[in-house]
């Protein structure tokens, strides 16, 4: 009962980190900076987007759906990265 809690928290967790507020510096950089996309993604334009490197982080690690991805390919296409 208690391991099938700690797995339901873990996905709750890990499904929602696209969907808190914006990440910080320190986030974007650590080891699991890729969770920081979904947010970056579901957030343009209204916020910031970050670094060309950090959306091609994104596009390189971080699981998207195919609507995420094509946006992402979008968001970098108008700030002018190189495609991954």
């Amino acid at each position: 009962m208690r391991l099938a809690a700690f797995v339901l928290g873990m996905v709750v967790l890990l499904a929602c980190a696209g969907c808190r507020r914006e990440c910080s510096a320190r986030e974007w950089d650590g080891q699991t900076g890729f969770t920081c996309c979904r947010g970056a993604i579901k957030g343009y334009p209204e916020r910031a987007v970050p670094s060309c490197g950090l959306l091609n982080m994104c596009a390189n690690e971080a699981r998207l759906s195919s609507s995420e991805r094509r946006r992402l390919e979008l968001i970098m296409k108008a700030k002018g990265c190189t495609p991954p």
